[in-house]
């Protein structure tokens, strides 16, 4: 989905960091060494429509979530920020396979998962599937492009995923919770905060700090 068909919330430089990340993905756009997969065990059969509904509010809750990152035809990389962001779902039945088939078909989606990547323009850097079994036990995968987060930033995610599915199971209605996630949202700083401070520093000075901090 073209970042041109959506709204347009914010647009803001990069970090150094996430240059470099730029940098190596269009110099090999198959390589997936930014790709983060983490799998959760749950202890319960879930819900699709609720699962929906719990990554809806992450994305109005996280603006990274709705990031695509723009680099053809313009001077300066810039990441924007859509309004809205529909992000990506699947359910992976294997409620009818035996063990052994169950654990082959899992290392299967798993592997193909991380190496289909991210188009770091057109896809959602973020993306849910759901692994249906039939004993009362499910996984989720979460699929995320380092671009947008980093490790320390993944169980804040999934736990406020937990707390929106679980809340919606409890029948708080998905109107409710959005009001209240964007109000948590216009109370706590944003990234772009972050990215306005960092371009007011003086890079000169921090040039020099780092190579006599990395002398010899």
């Amino acid at each position: 989905m073209s970042v041109l068909s959506n709204k347009i919330e914010d647009v803001y430089s990069l970090t150094p960091l996430q240059e470099g990340m730029v940098f190596h993905y269009l110099k090999d756009k198959s390589s997936t060494a930014y790709v983060f997969q983490n799998v959760y065990d749950i202890a319960y059969n879930m819900n699709d429509d609720l699962i929906k509904k719990a990554m809806s509010l992450l994305s109005y809750r996280y603006s990274v979530l709705r990031t695509s990152f723009a680099y053809e035809q313009i001077s300066d990389i810039c990441q924007v920020v859509l309004t809205e962001r529909k992000t990506e779902y699947n359910c992976v039945d294997l409620s009818d396979l035996k063990d052994i088939e169950k654990n082959n078909r899992l290392k299967k989606f798993l592997n193909e998962d991380v190496k289909r990547g991210f188009d770091l323009k057109n896809d959602t850097l973020f993306r849910v599937a759901r692994i249906k079994y039939s004993d009362g036990n499910d996984k989720l995968v979460f699929t995320m492009h380092h671009i947008i987060v980093d490790g320390w930033c993944l169980k804040i995610i999934f736990n406020k995923f937990i707390e929106y599915y679980y809340k919606l199971s409890n029948n708080v209605s998905y109107d409710k919770l959005k009001n209240e996630v964007l109000n948590e949202k216009d109370n706590n700083i944003e990234y772009s905060e972050y990215i306005e401070w960092l371009g007011n520093q003086d890079k000169e000075k921090a040039i020099k700090y780092w190579e006599e901090e990395l002398e010899g």
